[in-house]
């Protein structure tokens, strides 16, 4: 089993097991064993517990910081619902920023980019397209890739836009991978017919769609797409 497939039967576990613990509460509480509203109390804990498995499950330095981010949110809810401290979310907002700040710094220290081939060195010294690095912060940003030799690259969207037009390139090794990380924004890739996308991404209360339509019979071109899209979207069409 490859890491991809690990990944999803990962999540599907533990969205899995959410489901199944709420329900044993709400059949507690209809037989009156405990109380549902006691229990539910302490739902922080299942942010606290998300920000586990993604801080276990993350291979890649941004992921990291995105389970510590869930992990934090969780314990201070957590510490509000028992009144323990007097916690409004509100007041601890600026936290997204230091987090996303932090993501930003460690991608750009160049610890978060895709795996370089054997042959990318020279091809990258030739083509500078090859690789592409995209921030669309409180404004938007666009770009039309020509490369032939495309390898991957990084867009990151913050209350902002990114728009990738990659119809015209192509790739000399397969797969090219774009680690996207996106918030309050919008991430938009248009690929060519003749690649084939997969989605690694992870959504949280926002979305990544796939509308591509391959060509039957074309070589196959792989683009893998990685990373986080938080109250955001994030679209790949061809």
């Amino acid at each position: 089993m490859d890491r991809t497939h690990q990944r999803r039967r990962g999540i599907q576990l533990f969205y899995g097991l959410l489901i199944t613990i709420v329900g044993v509460v709400f059949l507690l509480d209809n037989m009156d064993i405990v109380e549902a509203h006691q229990v539910f109390r302490f739902w922080p804990v299942l942010i606290i517990l998300f920000g586990f498995f993604r801080l276990s499950r993350g291979c890649r330095p941004g992921s990291r910081v995105f389970g510590l981010f869930w992990i934090t949110v969780g314990v201070l809810l957590l510490l509000d619902q028992l009144d323990i401290a007097n916690v409004s979310i509100w007041d601890w907002w600026p936290l997204i920023l230091v987090f996303i700040g932090i993501n930003i710094l460690i991608k750009r220290s160049g610890k978060n980019e895709p795996p370089v081939q054997p042959e990318a060195t020279a091809q990258g010294a030739e083509d500078p397209d090859a690789m592409v690095d995209m921030n669309g912060i409180l404004s938007g940003s666009k770009r039309i890739c020509l490369s032939q030799g495309f390898r991957g690259g990084s867009l990151t969207s913050v209350m902002g836009g990114c728009e990738l037009d990659l119809r015209r390139a192509s790739m000399k090794s397969s797969p090219a991978v774009i680690t996207i990380f996106a918030v309050w924004g919008g991430i938009s890739v248009r690929v060519p017919q003749d690649w084939t996308v997969s989605l690694q991404g992870t959504p949280i209360l926002g979305g990544i769609s796939d509308k591509t339509h391959p060509v039957p019979g074309a070589a196959e071109k792989l683009l893998i797409i990685k990373g986080e899209v938080i109250m955001a979207g994030a679209e790949i069409t061809n």
